[in-house]
């Protein structure tokens, strides 16, 4: 054993093996990135140097009827520091009295408070800042020319695009805003702003590459662009200027009242477009959380009324009257007892307001006058089964037609309710004035599109490229629908109600309802208003939530609203003629003695004519 281990040697070959080993695998390697391997398997040297960008489109831009913008992208620039400290000019030596005045004119022109861009320029632990953002082309012009003498300091501007409403608070719920996600992209986060994302079709993203060589100190060379492709523009069937009145008078109702909020809903009756949609209190969509109406330190104003379920109260009852017509369960020259304004049922008795009659009724005086007794009556005649087939058929349960919206379909009986023994003491009497049931604003102004027009139910309709649905759903029929249309004249013709408009080149009719809270104190006042009553082509809704009028009445605190707006429609959609207005001695002297109802009209806010 000494002699073998004597003559053994130290071989460094061995020591090499492995070295050699490495140095095979890697040329293998090579070999088969380069003869073999596709384009994502071989190395990229330039991804050191070259930075490629995505370039996201411009989002679509919303338009309404009318071609008026609800909502589109902008360029503006955002002001910009980009420089490492030790690179600054102004760090490098005490700024001179000529620099100070070119820092303050920087700040005038960015719209900046004074000291604002000298904090950060010279602030020696700050390497990059957003000095002012979504500056428009007057106000960057300006900008450029304070930049000249501040050269050396890493200031620069950056083109960027702002999404901008420029009808402001009108149509806010409905429209939504923008914000940006974890990547920096613009996307909706509320309403139509929100749909756009997935229905912006024709749009593609572009790119541009840069040589990353020096960018501290300006220079960045570019050497590939693709501009992205924009998508085109999306219409809505949503009337800005009548949304605009519509708010105006909504602002003024609450106000007068001291409610909680107020919301109006406008329909097409013939197409089912969906004209307005508004509501307060509401939030400007060009900065969502600024100046919103705040209670109990709460912001309030970004729920949209419209789209929550409500009581719709005694607005139900000639949807009753007209399913009971329909199905041959009373004569429209029938008399029903009012009971001396009180009707027992077993277990149960039912009231009318003292301000009813409590003579008989027929069907069209129970209207008119809203008799709870009257209508408890026509209900059970018509029975559970019937009266539960036309709510469903009218679209009680039915969302808003867009995914995008809340879904909220509101309280509904259940099947249990229709077809217990007793159900027309309970469900059938209470759901006969509009009890026991909730749905929403726009559902239930959908609904008397189908009452007042030719007694089939529409969906809503939001863009008026869609087809319209053919002929829609039969609920009532025609003959059916204008018998209850022409006895709901008379709720607004009553001699008592003087607070309601008349007008000698317009007839309209209507139906008010009350609601008084179950489940808390208050009430929920609103008005159901249509016309031309030969020819109905506008349906319009006002709620109104609590009112602290005292024995607040839906006639009284909606009423008039609603019939404004309505008349207002037709009058936009050149159906009537605006009402002429005689200058006065309070008027400017340069404004002409006739104001308005010229007779003229631009075709394309004729949205009856479409």
């Amino acid at each position: 054993s000494v002699t073998r281990a004597a003559g053994a040697r130290f071989r460094p070959f061995w020591a090499l093996f492995p070295l050699l080993a490495l140095f095979a695998l890697s040329l293998v390697r090579l070999v088969h990135v380069q003869g073999f391997g596709g384009e994502a398997d071989r190395p990229d040297p330039t991804r050191w140097v070259v930075r490629t960008e995505r370039l996201e489109p411009p989002r679509p831009t919303l338009l309404d009827r009318n071609g008026l913008p609800l909502a589109l992208d902008r360029p503006s620039w955002d002001l910009v520091m980009d420089a490492r400290a030790e690179t600054r000019r102004l760090l490098r030596r005490e700024p001179s009295a000529e620099a100070r005045a070119a820092l303050a004119a920087l700040e005038r022109a960015a719209g900046l408070d004074p000291g604002a861009a000298a904090r950060w320029l010279l602030d020696p632990d700050c390497d990059r800042r957003v000095l002012a953002s979504g500056l428009g082309e007057a106000r960057a012009e300006r900008v450029r020319r304070a930049l000249r003498d501040l050269h050396g300091n890493g200031l620069r501007l950056v083109p960027v695009r702002s999404r901008v409403h420029p009808q402001g608070r009108v149509l806010a719920h409905v429209v939504g805003f923008t914000r940006l996600d974890e990547d920096g992209r613009r996307v909706g986060a509320t309403g139509l702003e929100r749909w756009l994302d997935d229905q912006a079709t024709g749009a593609e993203p572009g790119w541009r590459s840069h040589l990353l060589v020096g960018r501290e100190h300006g220079v960045d060379p570019l050497l590939d662009f693709r501009p992205p492709r924009r998508a085109g523009d999306v219409v809505v069937g949503l009337d800005a200027r009548l949304a605009a009145e519509a708010r105006h008078r909504l602002v003024a109702l609450r106000r007068e009242h001291q409610a909680d909020w107020a919301c109006a809903v406008m329909v097409d009756v013939r197409t089912g477009e969906v004209l307005v949609l508004e509501a307060v209190p509401d939030f400007d969509p060009n900065a969502p959380g600024r100046g919103m109406e705040t209670r109990d330190g709460r912001p309030v104003g970004w729920r949209m009324p419209a789209l929550w379920p409500i009581e719709p109260g005694s607005t139900v009852k000639p949807f009753v009257v007209a399913a009971a017509l329909d199905h041959g369960a009373i004569r429209a020259d029938e008399e029903f007892s009012n009971f001396d304004g009180a009707l027992h049922l077993p277990g149960r008795l039912l009231h009318n307001e003292r301000s009813v009659p409590r003579r008989p009724m027929t069907p069209a005086d129970g209207l008119v006058f809203s008799s709870n007794v009257v209508l408890a009556q026509i209900g059970r005649r018509l029975g559970a089964e019937r009266l539960r087939a036309a709510f469903l058929d009218l679209g009680f349960r039915e969302g808003p037609g867009l995914d995008v919206f809340e879904r909220d379909r509101g309280l509904f009986p259940p099947d249990s309710a229709w077809r217990r023994r007793n159900a027309d003491v309970w469900t059938v009497a209470s759901t006969s004035f509009g009890r026991e049931l909730s749905l929403t604003p726009l559902r239930l102004a959908m609904a008397w599109t189908a009452l007042v027009g030719d007694g089939r139910l529409r969906p809503p309709r939001w863009f008026p490229s869609e087809e319209a649905a053919a002929g829609g759903e039969p609920v009532f029929s025609p003959e059916v629908a204008a018998t209850v249309r022409g006895w709901l004249e008379g709720v607004v013709t009553l001699e008592h109600r003087t607070w309601l408009p008349r007008w000698d080149d317009l007839r309209w009719g209507g139906k008010s309802g009350t609601v008084a809270k179950d489940h808390e104190d208050g009430y929920t006042t609103l008005f159901v208003a249509f016309g031309p009553l030969e020819d109905p082509r506008v349906v319009s809704l006002v709620v109104l939530e609590n009112p602290r009028s005292p024995r607040p009445r839906g006639s009284r605190t909606c009423g008039p609203t609603a019939a404004a707006l309505m008349r207002r429609a037709l009058e936009l959609g050149g159906v009537v003629e605006p009402p002429r207005r005689v200058a006065t001695s309070l008027d400017s002297p340069l404004a002409p003695a006739i104001v308005a109802g010229s007779g003229r009209r631009d075709r394309r806010g004729d949205w009856n004519a479409r």
